[in-house]
């Protein structure tokens, strides 16, 4: 009878394991990338429906990024348009209040020796896009910040074009908003990637770390994304298209391409990818699930 009784007590305690196991795994794979939806992240591709307003902020002629703001007046996404800028990528500022963002890019900037006292702060409106009552905002934030600093910059406010943006940027202007808006992004997710990418003059002295592979297997899906945006490919099957995952770069220098076991296709917009790559002699092995922040490591 005891020995009954045991064994029904440890099997309550393995099904109370069991279900305990399914949650986490259920946390972990639905509720983090919910989660991680909800933060700052600047890998994410910009929702074009969400989008209401822009603002660009220069700093020095070094720093150099727009705030893109949604009807919430949340800066739900950013465009970096300088190397420097960078040193604000991925650290959850988007999907904030206006003021909260701006504490945020004042606090790292300052933290990171790049705001010296006299700096020379151009706040650019864009024509009939960037509202007043948000270059008022992000005028009066930053003014207050930098006071709590006992910093005193110039700042100035001026005005330019979107098409003007992109011939300074040199990228073409299109007719649609939501074009422009995926085209920024583009550009300024290829600036990130190119300043994050290892090259090396031969394929077998690269240094791998696990952020050497991520920015290779990222290089890949940016240009797939790029081809699927500049010729609206909303559907496409696997090697049903002109371009070859074969026959794209992981690297700058052209030395790392993805081996015959990648592969790629388009659904509803999204690109779902296996990239494979051989460095070293050794195969990494990325899946995306159709959003390049949406991955796991090996195959599909």
């Amino acid at each position: 009878m005891v020995i009954i009784m045991d064994r029904k007590k440890s099997y309550f305690i393995a099904r109370l394991i069991v279900i305990f196991l399914v949650l986490a795994l259920y946390s972990y794979l639905v509720s983090y990338p919910e989660f991680k939806n909800k933060i700052g992240s600047s890998d994410t591709f910009i929702n074009t429906n969400e989008f209401k307003d822009m603002l660009e902020i220069n700093i020095n002629d070094k720093i150099n990024f727009s705030l893109v703001i949604n009807e919430e007046n949340n800066v739900y996404h950013l465009f970096f348009f300088e190397n420097m800028s960078l040193m604000l990528y991925n650290k959850n500022i988007e999907n904030t209040s206006l003021p909260t963002a701006l504490k945020q890019i004042i606090n790292i900037l300052y933290t990171n020796d790049s705001l010296p006292n006299k700096s020379s702060i151009k706040l650019i409106s864009y024509t009939d896009i960037t509202s007043k009552d948000t270059l008022k905002l992000v005028q009066k934030t930053i003014t207050q910040e930098l006071s709590s600093l006992s910093l005193q910059p110039t700042i100035t406010t001026t005005t330019m074009t979107l098409e003007d943006k992109f011939h300074q940027l040199g990228i073409n202007y299109e007719t649609k908003m939501t074009e422009n808006l995926t085209n920024l992004d583009l550009y300024s997710k290829e600036l990130y990637n190119n300043k994050n990418t290892t090259t090396s003059e031969d394929n077998t002295n690269i240094t791998i770390t696990e952020s050497t592979i991520r920015n290779y297997m990222y290089n890949v899906y940016l240009k797939i994304e790029q081809y699927t945006v500049k010729n609206n490919i909303i559907n496409q099957e696997i090697n049903q298209s002109n371009l070859l995952i074969s026959n794209i770069p992981a690297d700058a220098e052209g030395k790392i391409y993805p081996t015959s076991e990648s592969w790629y296709y388009v659904k509803n917009g999204a690109i779902y990818a296996q990239i494979k790559l051989n460095i070293n002699k050794k195969e990494y092995t990325y899946c995306y699930q159709g959003g390049v922040d949406k991955y796991k490591k090996g195959e599909c």
